[in-house]
């Protein structure tokens, strides 16, 4: 593995051709990242080929010849694992990402056998596995008169050794695109915080609760070719005013070649981001009219045209999430701006052009001043990372199974195989799950695949199978493990990638289940890292794997566990119980003089049945036909104007005198409002 810098993350650092030769392959879309293998003849004829592994918007395919110094692609972001902490700390010990190039220079072309003894270790591409044994270059592995060379002494020896004529390349050229109609537009309105389309203006920011806004602007008929290199992009925001708080906000890219309109069924929220993303902090006051541009998105303008559903004319959607603030801005909206024109729509600015390498990003106009960041593209310094040597023994043979391309757990009726070769079934040992902090010999990596999967079985018999949701869970998973399997065996980049999703959230499971569980609390980066993992299978899987992923993200949402203790994340993930208390109790529908003040009583508790105080609770009222004629009421000290939670119950005094004579529906959100309750209310005449 190679770091281009450990002072700062290596991901989007440019990944540059080590010499002249020729693009052999390319792999497919995978998670992390593509690999691509480059033949090189030396002065003697003789053919060598370097390997680059963890690549993202790769900018060469099959057959390009490319010359020594051509950008082939970026390093592709992967969180950090938890392991070799050493190595994932800048000078002032900050923690980075596991970021890296995996770079080889070897006298074969093609890995997708070199372990002939253990295929199930093999991928289906000819960048392989990868040889993974730092400072040892076996010359006879795998076979006799193939194998690896020393990288340093190749570029060393062989760089600049051939020349190759340099095009005429073709110019720059600049394209953008407005928001053409409404359902381009939108997002969380701040009161009632709630998505909607129907806004003059689209806010960035947060909810007046404090809930967090997302809004989502897609731009049609985007002109930009395939695999095009981004040199700038931007978006111009026509914006309200007077705005003096500063806030902060994150952007990305849905993670989409051809982004569908938004609706209430299908809004910005909803929608899978780009891993590339961009910072925009907002600090100048705003007034009405004047015209601000975000930093630059070049990033996730490169990650969305390299895709393989992309192509030129069609829309690019931007997806603009809270990072932090406590207040609102808003920004003018298609509807305002259809009726004022002296106002604009958003407008997307991209320069892009078509040569082989890119060139640097240059930094957006702006019409008033506007602090904007532009990527910093640094040349890589490949440095060998040192760890120590391990041998080059194959793994042990009694268990094969580590290779598998499952690779987190099996289901309750398969065979496995332990350490020392003894076939076991049902529930392991309960082995305390411990991360090693320590370089792994492959003996080490096989024994804390070990430590993980009895890990495993221990949260799935131990905890999953003792609740109803949990064992609905468990059972989900083991009816869809051919479905993931076949992604997996497409893309062994992300049997890799579970092992280390799961290495992050082991030690908080090992909490959860030694009773310690109020003492951990989920990181953002653990959910990422999961979603990142989620996001991928449902990018490569077939229609019934990801409609039943998207569901259960729908259900159970990951980023509502942010912060939360493991406890109370297992809490929720089991669901909260709710039961109306009286007058309303079993009534349904409840029958009342119109006029009448409603005390509106219930009670929610855990799966336990422990009382819950949910501040995420919000009740309203609707007619017939669907309006909204109580607004959302929430959580208050005062039963008479919110809903105040005391004596283990939820209490609001509902006053009907306002409301006509006639039934309507009281529904009750909770939960984070993933559950809903609801009661008829028919209001009689006095």
């Amino acid at each position: 593995m190679y770091y281009p810098n450990r002072e700062t993350d290596s991901a989007g650092h440019e990944v540059t051709a080590t010499a002249n030769g020729t693009v052999i392959e390319v792999t497919p879309d995978g998670w992390p990242g593509r690999g691509i293998i480059i033949e090189h003849t030396l002065s003697s004829g003789e053919k060598i080929y370097s390997v680059y592994l963890h690549v993202d918007s790769v900018q060469v395919s099959s057959g390009n010849v490319v010359t020594e110094g051509q950008v082939l692609g970026y390093i592709i972001y992967q969180s950090y694992s938890g392991l070799y902490p050493q190595y994932h700390q800048d000078s002032l010990g900050n923690v980075i990402s596991d970021s890296h190039l995996h770079f080889e220079i070897r006298y074969f072309p093609d890995a997708r056998t070199i372990y002939s003894e253990y295929p199930e270790c093999n991928y289906d591409d000819g960048v392989g596995r990868g040889y993974t044994h730092p400072d040892v270059y076996p010359d006879n592995f795998p076979i006799t008169g193939q194998g690896y060379t020393d990288p340093t002494d190749f570029i060393n020896n062989f760089s600049s050794n051939s020349s190759t004529p340099t095009p005429t390349l073709p110019p720059s050229q600049t394209t953008n695109s407005s928001i053409t109609q409404g359902s381009n537009d939108g997002g969380i309105n701040p009161t009632p915080c709630e998505f909607t389309l129907e806004d003059n203006e689209v806010y960035l920011g947060a909810c007046f609760d404090g809930g967090d806004i997302t809004s989502g602007f897609r731009f049609e008929n985007i002109q930009v070719p395939r695999n095009a290199n981004i040199e700038n992009a931007y978006v111009r925001f026509t914006v309200d005013g007077e705005y003096t708080t500063p806030i902060q906000v994150q952007i990305n890219g849905e993670a989409s070649g051809n982004p569908l309109i938004y609706s209430e069924a299908s809004p910005p929220t909803n929608r899978v981001k780009t891993y590339n993303s961009a910072l925009w902090n907002i600090t100048e006051t705003w007034n009405l009219g004047e015209l601000y541009n975000t930093p630059d998105l070049s990033a996730i303008i490169r990650e969305i045209v390299i895709r393989d559903d992309w192509n030129p004319g069609q829309p690019i959607s931007l997806i603009i999430s809270n990072a932090g603030s406590t207040d609102v801005r808003r920004v003018i909206g298609f509807e305002r701006a259809e009726s004022d024109p002296d106002l604009e729509t958003a407008e997307l600015i991209i320069t892009y052009n078509t040569n082989p390498t890119p060139t640097p990003t240059s930094q957006p106009p702006n019409s008033t001043p506007l602090p904007t960041s532009t990527p910093i593209i640094i040349q890589p310094t490949f440095t060998p990372l040192p760890i120590t040597p391990e041998p080059t023994n194959p793994p042990p043979a009694e268990v094969p199974w580590i290779c598998s391309v499952c690779g987190i757990g099996c289901p309750a009726s398969a065979q496995r195989l332990s350490s020392d070769s003894v076939s076991t079934y049902g529930t392991p040992t309960a082995t305390p799950y411990s991360s090693t902090l320590t370089p792994q010999t492959s003996s080490l990596r096989i024994t804390e695949s070990i430590e993980l999967t009895d890990l495993l079985y221990r949260v799935r018999d131990e905890l999953l199978n003792t609740t109803p949701e949990g064992q609905r869970l468990s059972d989900l998973y083991y009816a869809y493990i051919p479905n993931i399997v076949q992604v997996l065996i497409a893309h062994p980049e992300l049997s890799d990638s579970s092992f280390e999703t799961m290495n992050l959230f082991a030690p908080s499971l090992q909490a959860l289940l030694d009773g310690n569980g109020d003492s951990v609390v989920i990181t953002i980066e653990q959910v990422q890292g999961l979603q990142s993992f989620l996001y991928a299978l449902v990018q490569y899987g077939d229609e019934d794997l990801q409609s039943v992923i998207l569901a259960e993200l729908e259900k159970h949402p990951l980023e509502n566990l942010i912060g939360l203790t493991m406890d109370g994340a297992w809490v929720q993930i089991n669901g909260y119980e709710f039961e109306w208390l009286q007058p309303l109790g079993n009534a349904n529908p409840y029958a009342t003089k119109q006029g009448n003040t409603i005390p509106i009583k219930f009670s929610i508790t855990d799966f336990e049945n422990n009382f819950l105080e949910d501040e995420t609770v919000y009740l309203q009222v609707v007619d017939l036909n669907g309006n909204v004629v109580i607004a959302p009421v929430q959580v208050s000290n005062n039963p008479n104007t919110g809903i105040k939670i005391q004596g283990n119950q939820y209490h609001y005094n509902l006053k009907t005198k306002d409301l006509p004579v006639g039934s309507y529906t009281l529904e009750v959100f909770y939960n984070n409002g993933i559950q809903s309750e609801i009661k008829t209310i028919v209001l009689t005449k006095k």
